[in-house]
């Protein structure tokens, strides 16, 4: 599978040659390609890819979008709305399901939709990370959808929609609701389970949280939880002397791919997430969804030596 580039927006390096508008952006993504290569040899497998991503590119053209770009066997385009961008994936899914089947391939579909910056013929935005997130997401030939993009459809689109699960995307602080697209009529959508949520319950379960502080490092997985800071040695993962921090002071937790931090002190803990205003919890918890410092008992500006770095990292494909 290809491993897809999340684009980040850096409007410094940008300069003036930019324009922002609203656009739907989809990405197209052959899954069992290796296995065809395998099976078949290498031309005769690229001729079937190939014919596929042409096909993909006359529907995609056909609903007014745009292909921006091939990555590997995978396709990037924009569309000017939401409507147009999900009618093209289903009419693309419903062309090519028996071909597809034939030579055991899906065809994996994310979309998102909001403001993107144009530049050089390339897009970037928050819309462009969450399709390229959804479409790592969406295996098995599911079509998925952000929810701006949901908002956005009209009353011929938005009746394909049903609420799917939930995400995280990267660099988010909350989780967002994913809508699947159902394009199959009724006797191949009653095959398999509504609303089924067992392949992002896997991607997020192999998330990790690296905790780092004084020199010491710790990779946290699920396996890998609950993990205690404080001054007990008998019964704390992570040891640190100072009068403010209790004996067992707070713990790590996760639960399908959130971590969380819980206290259980007598002074708290205090936390910084980039540029959010500092966070002070006590018997309480806190979702580490990125980056966040964290200290113990102390303010962040009275504690200097002790800091701690909690880092998460979501997989990619």
């Amino acid at each position: 599978m290809v491993l897809i580039q999340i684009h980040i927006v850096v409007r410094q390096w940008m300069g003036k040659h930019t324009d922002t508008i609203e656009k739907a952006i989809l990405f197209a993504d052959i899954e069992g390609s290796s296995a065809l290569y395998q099976s078949l040899g290498n031309r005769e497998a690229n001729n079937i890819i190939s014919e596929l991503l042409e096909a993909c590119r006359r529907f995609i053209c056909q609903y007014c979008g745009k292909v921006i770009k091939n990555i590997g066997d995978e396709i990037m385009c924009v569309f000017p709305d939401a409507s147009s961008a999900v009618l093209a994936a289903i009419k693309i899914q419903k062309q090519f399901s028996s071909h597809l089947l034939r030579s055991r391939l899906k065809l994996n579909i994310g979309v998102g939709f909001g403001e993107v910056v144009s530049h050089s013929s390339d897009v970037f935005g928050e819309a462009v990370n969450q399709a390229a997130l959804l479409t790592q997401v969406a295996a098995g030939g599911k079509i998925l959808i952000s929810k701006p993009c949901y908002l956005a459809l009209n009353a011929n689109a938005s009746i394909y929609a049903q609420p799917y699960d939930s995400i995280c995307y990267k660099g988010s602080l909350s989780v967002s609701e994913v809508f699947r697209i159902y394009w199959q009529d009724e006797q191949s959508r009653n095959q398999e389970t509504l609303l089924t949520s067992v392949h992002i319950d896997e991607l997020l379960e192999s998330a990790h949280l690296t905790v780092t502080c004084c020199d010491q490092v710790y990779e946290l997985s699920k396996d890998k939880t609950p993990f205690y800071f404080g001054r007990d040695s008998e019964n704390c993962d992570f040891l640190l002397e100072d009068s403010a921090i209790s004996r067992n002071h707070c713990h790590i937790e996760m639960s399908r791919g959130k971590f969380t931090l819980v206290d259980h002190s007598t002074n708290g803990c205090y936390l910084a997430n980039g540029e959010q205003p500092d966070v002070y919890i006590r018997r309480e918890s806190f979702p580490i969804l990125s980056q966040t410092k964290l200290s113990l008992g102390r303010k962040l500006e009275e504690n200097r030596e002790n800091i701690i770095i909690l880092s998460v990292s979501y997989p990619k494909r």
